[in-house]
């Protein structure tokens, strides 16, 4: 029965791939070149789609080497969180951080010391009491970090108005949280077993 099998199976793949026996597909993805797709592409595309697969291969060697140490990964997550607290802290000295409520910001306790350099802080320790407590670490954890949130940047948001650590902090807090899902993403497919490399 075993051989029967194994003699369909090779008619099959004769048939589908003309003599050319299929070889078990390696578990690393490779791109494939132009010429094996039996399409003319244009150079420049060939050049680009390397220069893609390489930058590819480069992110997931440097943050979970192949999948053969996936807790690598908590220390990316970690230096990125780390960058991320640093600059919501310069940016609350700065007084660049605002509450990110419109019902706040357009509130009676806000409008009377919007105009100070350190509105936030004045306004935190007054008419704000009640509102949540601005902490660069958590907010830095739950910009980086996908999924888990602590309610900092529901709370509070870097303003472009107040200062260039408010202006770095806003274009920054997109690259850091599409780094931290990039870095889980890879974290999990290493852990789960999805990312290896070739045993070969």
């Amino acid at each position: 029965m075993l051989i029967e099998q194994r003699k369909r199976l090779n008619q099959f793949s004769r048939q589908k791939f003309g003599e050319k026996l299929i070889s078990p597909p390696s578990r690393r993805i490779q791109p494939p070149v132009g010429d094996e797709l039996n399409i003319p592409w244009p150079r420049w595309v060939v050049s680009s789609y390397s220069w893609l697969w390489a930058g590819v291969d480069i992110i997931v060697r440097a943050v979970v080497g192949y999948g053969y140490a996936p807790f690598r990964s908590i220390g990316w997550l970690l230096g990125l969180w780390l960058i991320a607290s640093l600059m919501a802290s310069a940016a609350w000295d700065e007084g660049s951080m605002v509450p990110n409520s419109d019902v706040v910001l357009t509130s009676p306790g806000w409008i009377a010391v919007e105009a100070q350099a350190d509105a936030a802080h004045v306004w935190s320790r007054g008419a704000g009491r009640d509102y949540e407590s601005f902490s660069p670490a958590q907010w830095g954890f739950d910009a980086v970090v996908p999924i888990i949130t602590v309610g900092q940047t529901d709370a509070w948001a870097p303003s472009t108005a107040r200062g260039a650590w408010g202006t770095s902090l806003w274009w920054g807090r997109w690259l850091l949280g599409i780094a931290g899902w990039i870095v889980a993403a890879l974290a999990a497919a290493a852990v789960t077993g999805i990312i290896r490399k070739d045993d070969e």
